[in-house]
């Protein structure tokens, strides 16, 4: 199953794992059975499964009209990093850098040029970066502390928090102590 699930998320796909919880021998009709894993290509964790000497992240972009927030996630290190490049171009060259396995964006994300052709790319509702939710996601799971830590690590604490809590809800089992937070401002 192992080189199976490899190529598939080689090539930018989320495998739903499943298995059977039901006793064949006293259900009538499909037995029962339940999803126990996801994995997405941002999101794998397994040695196995990754490549070797090559960052796996997941990224979240978000835009506005002052620039582009950006996060990216390295599941199996646990490193976080932020960047906020001001203008397309930077933005092109944040992405050609990190290269990220998976890349959310939101639904109504207006430079779809820029992002076009990527692998991994998943299209988010635009709920998940809504900054009232993505503040209270965050205090629920790291503690009021954060925006403290992210208001003085950032120029736009609101503008990058969309990327965070847009990257932390496809993480499989958050633990906040196993992630470390780096800011870039570019």
């Amino acid at each position: 199953m192992e080189n199976y699930l490899a190529k598939l998320v080689n090539q930018g796909e989320s495998v739903a794992i499943c298995e059977q919880i039901g006793d064949p021998a006293t259900s009538k009709g499909p037995v029962e059975r339940k999803v126990v894993r996801i994995v997405t290509p941002g999101t794998i964790s397994d040695e196995a499964l990754l490549q070797e000497r090559q960052d796996n992240l997941l990224a979240a972009i978000w835009q506005d009209s002052k620039g582009f927030g950006y996060a990216t996630l390295d599941i199996s290190s646990g490193r976080f990093r932020l960047s906020e490049p001001a203008d397309r171009e930077t933005m092109a060259a944040e992405l050609q850098r990190t290269n990220p396995a998976e890349l959310l964006y939101a639904e109504d994300f207006a430079e779809m040029s820029l992002i076009e052709g990527r692998r991994g790319l998943r299209r988010r509702p635009l709920w998940e970066f809504e900054i009232d939710t993505a503040r209270q996601q965050l205090i629920c799971n790291l503690g009021p502390a954060i925006w403290s830590v992210l208001a003085s690590r950032t120029r736009r604490a609101d503008f990058v928090l969309p990327v965070v809590c847009c990257s932390m809800r496809k993480i499989p089992t958050y633990d906040s102590a196993a992630y470390s937070f780096h800011h870039h401002g570019t």
